[in-house]
């Protein structure tokens, strides 16, 4: 890593932050005149009205970055930029009127499908030395995989600073790993404007921060889980990197919503219901504190997630072995949590 190459990166960032914190300001002055306010409810880890659509500041930046990056470069943008304008229209919808869950979903697995489409044909996915997915199975499977982590970013968005420290986080440990990994040529745009979309993320976060000034909102965290899942699918499909690094950045967030729907389901509840189960919202409430928690899994990220994907990224014969472990670890931890700590 050379200097010019350093400050460009922290340019890129500040600049993208401080524009993202003062239109996030302009926001919740705004937000009761728009009605964008979050009622406390069943679900809720909050218990005072608090402006939401905050993250429309993410989605500004997010789209006007991609476009002048996508202008200026090779890279293939502008499906993603496409989709997440697509989604996060949704998402502002459903915070000013909510949809019916079939609606949301459907217009979910036609952003996921036009994603994998742009981005194919897809390497194929080894699952051993011998097995391996391709084709129109793995497309199938990733469009899924798509949906699911675009419901269940917005699902961890629950506690203040959780959702968008994870996307800064993810963000930031691809870009580290994409550029000290030996960047291509394909991947000099979207390494850009990841350090641009983490920015606004993290301007967004100053205001977001506990106690929340406001809360990101469906806007922002379907805009988030679909664009990330975006630049991933592109990373891969262009060799920039395999898919081991992102399925274990995005670890964390995976078991907590995976682990939570699977022990609930096994409980005879009704998993689509609104709760208050995640192994975070069960920590926020033990420590009566929405920082520690969101700390807690910044720290995870720092220690343990970056380094194992960027073993996997060094290492690919390492991936499955690191992937299994890790998920394995986290699920674990997360049953003694949800054993041992009150949930209600």
């Amino acid at each position: 890593m050379n200097d010019e190459w350093f400050w460009r990166a922290v340019v890129v960032v500040l600049a993208c932050a401080v524009v993202s914190y003062l239109l996030t300001r302009l926001l919740v002055a705004l937000a009761p005149k728009l009605q964008l306010l979050d009622r406390p409810n069943m679900r809720s880890s909050h218990t005072v009205v608090t402006p939401r659509g905050g993250g429309l500041a993410i989605v500004i930046v997010g789209l006007t970055s991609g476009v002048w990056i996508g202008n200026h470069g090779q890279a293939e943008l502008g499906i993603v930029l496409a989709t997440g304008l697509a989604i996060a229209l949704l998402g502002l919808l459903d915070d000013r009127f909510p949809l019916a869950v079939r609606w949301r979903l459907s217009c979910q697995v036609l952003l996921a499908a036009m994603l994998v489409y742009s981005a194919a044909p897809l390497p194929v996915l080894p699952l051993t030395s011998v097995t391996v997915l391709s084709g129109t199975l793995l497309a199938a499977l990733v469009v899924l995989a798509a949906v699911w982590w675009i419901n269940l970013f917005n699902f961890m968005d629950g506690i203040d600073g959780i959702a968008a420290s994870q996307a800064a986080m993810m963000l930031l440990v691809m870009a580290w790993i994409i550029h000290s990994t030996g960047l291509p040529a394909a991947g000099e745009d979207l390494f850009r404007w990841m350090l641009a979309l983490c920015g606004a993320v993290i301007g967004f976060l100053v205001v977001n921060w506990a106690p929340a000034r406001i809360f990101m909102g469906d806007v922002g965290s379907l805009y988030l889980g679909l664009t990330i899942f975006g630049i991933g699918l592109l990373t891969v499909s262009s060799g920039v990197v395999g898919y081991g690094p992102w399925l274990i950045t995005a670890s964390l967030f995976v078991v907590d919503a995976t682990f939570t729907l699977c022990a609930r389901a096994l409980d005879g509840q009704v998993v689509h219901q609104a709760h208050r189960e995640h192994i975070y919202q069960i920590l926020a409430r033990y420590w009566q504190s929405h920082a520690r928690v969101t700390l807690l899994y910044t720290a995870l990220n720092v220690l343990l997630v970056a380094p194992l994907a960027w073993v996997a990224a060094r290492k690919p014969a390492m991936t499955w072995p690191l992937i299994v472990s890790l998920y394995c670890g986290l699920a674990l931890v997360a049953w003694l949590i949800r054993r041992r700590l009150p949930r209600g």
